[in-house]
């Protein structure tokens, strides 16, 4: 009998696994981290989003002042500070490994969706990373169907600044040395996924019931789709959804020019996302 209960077992797991909608209930503890479902290392410089986006691109500027939220300032592709011959992309997919893996993911689902945390609190979902004080009973979990990492040649662009830098506009320039600008130059984008909340035993949230039906609809506004197991799902040929993002650091060859740059004292891309409460630990 255990062996005959440990094969069901295993082939119960196997299927949820292929699956991306088994509803099996999931313990917390099977749901795993960015860090090991996609291979992020924090010396990658990697940032977790706790609002994804199809906003944020590659060359997207970022200005954050004094811990205050992010703001997109545009594209540096906008302000031609890179010729078209040096902005050389290359793209690949995440690890097959990831897809259809439940995937800890802290974001704020009341600034996802656009709804007000008290909205969700009235409907019964009390998630931490949506400002609620008291213990949260509920976390979201991310699942890959196909998610995409996109980034600029570094070698390329630092090249080029290392002998056009003195020719640069003073706009360019700010990007690379004002302490409270950043740009990207590395993304992960979800092109097919889906959102789940889950309880703290991991049972899923039906977000399709009638008693969800503001949250459902402000999803949907939100361009997610809501599907009929309650999951918001994120489906090819809508724009890809950026979940994590990487600054370009040029301050070494910067450094070599003699240029002012931000210098050791200043704060890193990384801790001004956490100080603004846009980032989630992975």
């Amino acid at each position: 009998m255990k062996n005959n209960r440990f094969g069901n077992t295993a082939l119960v797991v196997l299927v949820c696994v292929m699956l991306v909608s088994c509803q099996t209930t999931r313990p917390v503890s099977q749901t795993k981290t960015f860090r090991t479902a996609l291979n992020f290392k924090t010396a990658d410089g990697w940032v977790v989003l706790s609002r994804p986006n199809s906003i944020w691109t590659l060359g997207t500027i970022v200005e954050i002042k004094d811990g205050g939220s992010p703001e997109d300032l545009g594209n540096v592709i906008d302000l031609n500070c890179f010729p078209e011959t040096v902005i050389i992309e290359n793209s690949g997919e995440a690890p097959s490994t990831a897809y259809g893996t439940a995937i800890d993911y802290g974001l704020s689902l009341s600034a996802t969706i656009g709804l007000p945390a008290k909205e969700l609190v009235k409907a019964g979902l009390n998630l931490g990373n949506d400002g609620v004080r008291r213990m949260p009973n509920h976390k979201t979990v991310l699942r890959l169907d196909k998610a995409t990492e996109h980034r600029w040649s570094f070698v390329k662009l630092e090249e080029f600044i290392a002998e056009n830098y003195a020719d640069l506009s003073r706009s360019c320039k700010r990007i690379f040395t004002d302490q409270n600008r950043y740009f990207l130059d590395k993304i992960y984008q979800i092109n097919n996924g889906s959102l789940e909340v889950v309880d703290n035993d991991g049972a899923k949230v039906d977000l399709s019931l009638p008693k969800f039906k503001m949250i459902s609809d402000a999803a949907a506004s939100a361009g997610f789709n809501v599907t009929k197991e309650g999951s918001l799902t994120i489906k090819e040929g809508s724009p890809p959804i950026t979940f994590a993002v990487r600054q370009a650091d040029f301050e070494k060859v910067l450094t070599e020019l003699g240029v002012d740059t931000r210098g050791p004292d200043s704060v890193t891309f990384e801790k001004a996302m956490e100080a603004a409460g846009a980032s989630v630990p992975y």
